[in-house]
């Protein structure tokens, strides 16, 4: 019905896709020394973070890259890795977007960067939450290292003009 309504809508390319919604609170929360390799990200960084945007497929300028990083806290391990937090509550910290280069891949970089974000959370005594792929068990392994557990999983609808 929803997928229905979207065509009627004009929409030309809609597919579905299972997300785990996950949890990790200061109980749950794993530290690790993988931390230290997690950099803050500012505005000098505009263009790493776009090159790393483009890598995986989304188109910025170095201007949008700035605004970006200006809007909303981002962690990474320089020219290999990074992760958001996009939204900060004071009960939840939302985290999404991480992404490391292929040949960077297995070497803790992404762990890293989701780390910091996670460890910023559950220090603030909020819940830190992501949404990943259910069937993305790299990253599940690494976010469950970390203390998340799945709470949930979401039918997410994409739709393309």
């Amino acid at each position: 019905m929803i997928i229905r309504h979207f065509k009627s809508l004009g929409f030309k390319k809609i597919h579905t896709e299972e997300f785990h919604d996950m949890i990790c609170d200061r109980e749950s929360f794993k530290p690790s020394t993988l931390e230290k390799l997690a950099l803050k990200l500012g505005e000098k960084h505009a263009s790493l973070y776009r090159g790393l945007e483009l890598e995986r497929g989304i188109e910025i300028s170095v201007d949008e890259a700035r605004k970006i990083l200006r809007e909303y806290t981002h962690y990474g391990v320089i020219l290999a890795s990074i992760a958001a937090r996009y939204i900060t509550l004071p009960w939840i910290h939302v985290i999404g977007g991480v992404f490391t280069r292929k040949e960077y891949r297995g070497r803790g970089y992404a762990k890293a960067v989701a780390l910091a974000l996670t460890r910023e959370a559950v220090a603030s005594g909020a819940l830190a939450g992501l949404h990943v792929e259910e069937d993305n068990e790299p990253a599940i392994r690494v976010y469950k290292s970390l203390g998340y557990r799945i709470t949930k999983t979401r039918i997410w609808i994409f739709a393309y003009p």
